[in-house]
């Protein structure tokens, strides 16, 4: 009973930001290392069925860093960052495509298997997001080499805008 009434005190204090955003779209930052907790996952994969059923329209952007690290090193590949960075060759761009790609698929299984809607968009589909390569900048003014890191330069809104108008 207590496990209940605790529920509906979070619905109720959220129900002001659900009347909100009712209609709109939001965009969920899942990190890596939240994908490694089954449960953890779970939950997030529950909550944003949620959203789905309170009319907001839930965008997720995930990453898969552990994930990619692990693969990496199941492979006999080190991992190397620099100020945070992955740096990224060849091969490591071979194993994060792959690895994302299954995070990605995992999440759309997982929304579906708990009622929701889900299409995945990754780099062997529509391509909703545009990249550059990222440059560091040294102190002293020079170029710091990430490989083929990149980031978001431009975000083609219609592609996403066609997913959500459709429902997904």
């Amino acid at each position: 009973m207590e496990e209940a009434i605790e529920k509906a005190s979070v619905l109720i204090e959220a129900l002001p930001y659900l009347r909100g955003y009712r209609g709109k779209r939001v965009v969920i930052k899942l990190g890596g290392a939240a994908m490694v907790e089954p449960r953890m996952l779970d939950t997030f994969l529950q909550d944003v069925v949620f959203l789905q059923a309170a009319g907001i329209g839930p965008i997720i952007i995930h990453g898969g860093g552990p994930l990619i690290s692990e693969e990496m090193s199941r492979r006999g590949l080190e991992a190397r960052f620099i100020r945070g960075h992955r740096f990224t060759d060849a091969q490591t761009l071979t194993i994060v495509r792959e690895v994302l790609l299954r995070v990605n698929r995992n999440l759309v299984r997982g929304i579906r298997e708990h009622g929701g809607r889900a299409e995945g968009l990754h780099v062997d589909g529509q391509s909703a997001l545009v990249g550059r390569r990222l440059r560091l900048t040294e102190e002293g003014g020079g170029t710091i080499d990430l490989g083929l890191v990149g980031e978001i330069a431009q975000v083609r809104s219609v592609i996403l805008e066609g997913l959500c108008n459709a429902g997904i």
